[in-house]
């Protein structure tokens, strides 16, 4: 209970300071109901991760999620849906100079470059 409690108080600072600036992604085509949160801060250029509508992908399959950086798409690393009952914020690789961010579904372990008939989510900052 304590380490529960520990988690939603590192959260809530994640989400209340002033420097975490969050980017809602929503969802396209090919999942339009689909929606997570960045919260990036700009100064530390620390990025996390809130899952708040994604299906759970198929066997093999796994989500990355990519920062858009002068035009070219850079990894921040893949992840699993949590677990419902233990929703929480996800840290991701750090970015700076990011202008959106994307989640596509790659091949277990990720790729070196988005599959881009498979992007998720996009959201603009």
């Amino acid at each position: 209970l304590q380490s529960q409690l520990d988690n939603s108080h590192q959260q809530l600072l994640v989400m209340s300071n002033p420097h975490s600036f969050p980017v809602r992604l929503t969802g396209l085509p090919i999942s339009p109901h689909s929606l997570t949160t960045i919260y990036w801060n700009r100064d530390s250029k620390e990025v996390f991760l809130s899952i708040n509508i994604l299906p759970q992908p198929p066997s093999g399959k796994q989500y990355q999620l990519w920062g858009i950086v002068n035009g070219a798409p850079v990894d921040l690393g893949i992840f699993e849906i949590p677990n419902e009952q233990n929703v929480q914020l996800l840290k991701m690789k750090s970015v700076n100079n990011a202008v959106a961010f994307a989640i596509t579904l790659e091949k277990s372990g990720g790729s070196p470059v988005p599959t881009m008939n498979e992007m998720y989510v996009l959201g603009n900052i």
